[in-house]
């Protein structure tokens, strides 16, 4: 197990508190691959709107999760009493819609959606700026991998 496991704790413990913006950088510093990238800021975004889980698919679309985390595992497509995939709201780039107890966000500069388990509404600049942390981390990882 890389450094990252040190983060993957129990998310429902959380609650609803924002966590230092500079916490990001040390955690991409333990990336060594794009998966380590899309765990480490999914357990981020997690932890700083307070979700108890979620997913975040690079294609755009919800026929394919990069990654989930936490509550979200249970709750994927063929889970039983999953979201559908025609339950999931078509968004446009920059776009947050609740589907669920979900919400789901389509970055309006990666094209990503990150899906949060979490009642209330995340911060869309907050979520916006994890996804351009993200790309950028994903392009200097894959340089070395």
């Amino acid at each position: 197990m890389n450094d990252l496991g040190r983060i993957g704790g129990d998310l429902t413990q959380v609650g609803s508190r924002m966590a230092p913006f500079s916490m990001v950088g040390d955690i991409l510093c333990a990336s060594t691959t794009v998966m380590d990238v899309y765990e480490a800021i999914l357990y981020y975004a997690c932890y700083a709107t307070g979700s108890i889980g979620g997913f975040i698919s690079t294609n755009g679309h919800f026929e394919y999760f990069d990654m989930v985390v936490g509550s979200y595992r249970k709750r994927r497509l063929g889970a039983k009493g999953g979201i559908k995939i025609y339950e999931y709201p078509v968004l446009s780039n920059g776009e947050i819609s609740q589907v669920h107890n979900v919400w789901v966000y389509k970055s309006g500069s990666t094209g990503w959606v990150m899906g949060l388990e979490t009642p209330e509404r995340p911060d869309v600049n907050l979520l916006e700026s994890i996804n351009l942390i993200a790309k950028g981390a994903i392009g200097f990882v894959r340089r070395f991998e």
